[in-house]
């Protein structure tokens, strides 16, 4: 099994350009010509994973971090106050 948008990005980031992947795991190159069996990608298909990312969402890393922050002795007021100051960004 293949999931497509995740084996997508796993070959972009090998460094792959492609226009697509199917669930039957033919990949096309940017001229649309079907590379599926050349080695690199070969070995990246038997690599995938098709389970779904697990993203945490940004409650679950202010979360996360007030755990870490907490275990550094610094009081839940202190971080309220942080929160409080400081524009997260979820990247």
């Amino acid at each position: 099994m293949i999931n497509v948008e995740k084996l997508h990005k796993e070959l972009v980031n090998a460094g792959i350009e492609i226009s697509g992947v199917s669930e039957n795991g033919i990949v096309w190159d940017l001229d649309n010509k079907e590379i599926q069996d050349s080695p690199e990608i070969q070995a990246l298909i038997l690599a995938h994973d098709p389970a779904e990312e697990t993203v945490a969402t940004l409650e679950e890393k202010i979360e996360a971090l007030e755990a870490k922050l907490v275990g550094y002795d610094i009081m839940k007021s202190d971080i309220a106050l942080l929160k409080g100051t400081i524009t997260l960004t979820d990247k």
